[in-house]
């Protein structure tokens, strides 16, 4: 049972670790950025200050628009030259294959070692009986 919480624990870390946050700023930001239909992306706004955390659905040479994560039925259009950062949060499946596969050894080796100490411990006690 601890060996499955630690295997199961272990496995979110990974997958929640092989998401990352890259962010453009003031002389980045145009439509040329690496950001698709569907990405989640955060934009801070330069005139009033607004931070939109946004599913993109929209992108062209003036404006990206989007649903608000917090209230997918809001759609907000901004214009590029109102943002001042943009963070893209992308997800990267080779690194999530690699640290799946390792968690997986890692996870056999220790259930081997574990199930070893236990046979250890069973011919110890049973070793004793009459």
């Amino acid at each position: 049972m601890v060996i499955a919480r630690f295997f199961c624990l272990t496995l979110m870390a990974c997958i929640a670790g092989c998401a990352s946050m890259q962010t453009f700023g003031l002389g980045e930001i145009n439509s040329e950025l690496p950001i698709e239909i569907g990405d989640k992306i955060r934009i801070y706004e330069k005139s009033f200050g607004r931070i939109y955390s946004l599913i993109v659905t929209e992108l062209n040479d003036e404006t990206i628009a989007g649903k608000l994560a917090a209230n997918p039925e809001v759609v907000t259009t901004v214009r590029w030259d109102e943002i001042s950062r943009i963070e893209l949060r992308q997800f990267d499946g080779t690194e999530t294959t690699a640290l799946v596969v390792l968690l997986l050894v890692l996870g056999y080796a220790v259930a081997d070692v574990v199930g070893d100490a236990f046979d250890s411990i069973g011919d110890a006690f049973g070793s004793n009986e009459n």
